[in-house]
């Protein structure tokens, strides 16, 4: 499996720019894949349900209550990044805040 260097290095190679040895080398081009490396990575696993990177979860409900609309509020994970589908059916009525 590629490392985060190689992705970057190979998005480097097609700038025509020289590769790095980590994202902490501390010129330009390192810099700038330490900072857009994460924002990238997240934004292509919301592009697509990927298998290697589907996690399901039980949520359990918040003790506040919601200001409105809905009986329960549940606090999503520190590492959701989109929600694919909820199994439970019989509820199914879900918004997504914040």
């Amino acid at each position: 499996m590629a490392s985060v260097i190689d992705i970057c290095n190979k998005a480097l190679d097609k700038l025509g720019q020289n590769p790095i040895i980590s994202l902490t080398d501390g010129n330009k081009a390192a810099n700038l894949c330490a900072r857009n490396w994460p924002l990238v990575r997240d934004q292509v696993l919301r592009e697509h349900p990927w298998n290697f990177a589907m996690k399901r979860d039980i949520l359990a409900p918040s003790t506040d209550a919601p200001a409105w609309g809905f009986e329960n509020q549940f606090p999503l994970p520190a590492d959701w990044l989109r929600l694919v589908e909820i199994r439970d059916l019989s509820t199914g009525e879900y918004q997504v805040e914040s």
